[in-house]
């Protein structure tokens, strides 16, 4: 439904997949738009009259057509990591072998056995390899 309802409010769509049709099937599609278009209700002049009376325009109601998406006005900053604040899985504490642990990763380390612990509970050996993973 979501094809046919962009299809029927973009003009150039629309133009588009006529386009790709038989002369047969622009006839068929003529007649369906025509009658389609006789039954579409739209307020009476009497009710729009009396709307604009009140103040009121048509466009209010239903907006200026339709509306485009908004791009992002910026892209959005790169994540800044801040030490303290992450974890590493220690993976060998002799050879000083870590791993930064983020999201899922935490829990894939504990399933396989090592040991994930904030940055502060590392010891001061192990710190300093952590800041200079990040």
């Amino acid at each position: 439904m979501t094809v046919l309802k962009n299809a029927l409010l973009n003009e150039k769509l629309l133009t588009a997949e006529i386009k790709k049709l038989s002369v047969e099937e622009k006839v068929q599609v003529k007649k369906v738009l025509t009658s389609v278009t006789n039954k579409l209700k739209l307020p009476s002049q009497k009710l729009l009259s009396a709307l604009k009376s009140e103040g009121f325009e048509f466009s209010d109601i239903v907006g200026s057509g339709a509306t485009k998406p908004v791009k992002p006005s910026a892209k959005r900053a790169p994540r800044k990591l801040v030490l303290e604040n992450q974890s590493f899985a220690i993976i060998n504490e002799q050879k000083k072998e870590l791993a930064h642990a983020v999201g899922r990763g935490v829990t894939s380390y504990k399933e396989k056995g090592y040991e994930v612990v904030k940055y502060g509970e590392l010891s001061s050996a192990l710190q300093k390899v952590a800041k200079g993973m990040i």
